[in-house]
């Protein structure tokens, strides 16, 4: 299965996601999410997790620079390190609850690898 990053709709092939039309992307396409798809998807800007991809995209974020949630798309694990500062944590909820003096948002943001 193939989800889509900026609306959270499913695909069955890469080739449908790819021509598609999405109203959510700034560039009118769909585009690939890239990260795990284990049961739970994450919002990079606040932590918060999802059962599903299309809840995530729809929800507001006060933390996100668009006023929604976003997904990481790095894998999950117990270490997750601030692309900026180079700080770990165990969680991204708790990472992008605290301050970082070297982001430009002020908060620890985690980088995707």
């Amino acid at each position: 299965m193939w989800y889509c990053k900026h609306c959270g709709q499913s695909f069955r092939s890469l080739l449908a996601l790819k021509f598609g039309r999405c109203a959510n992307s700034p560039t009118g396409k769909h585009e690939r999410f890239l990260g795990e798809t284990d049961g739970r998807f994450v919002c990079k800007h606040c932590g918060q997790a999802f059962k599903s991809l299309s809840f995530l995209v729809h929800g507001h974020c006060t933390k996100s620079p668009t006023g929604v949630h976003e997904p990481y798309e790095g894998k999950h694990s117990g270490r997750y390190t601030c692309h900026y500062c180079g700080e770990t944590f165990a969680d991204i909820f708790s990472m992008t609850h605290e301050n970082c003096l070297m982001s430009p948002s002020g908060h620890h943001e985690p980088e995707e690898e």
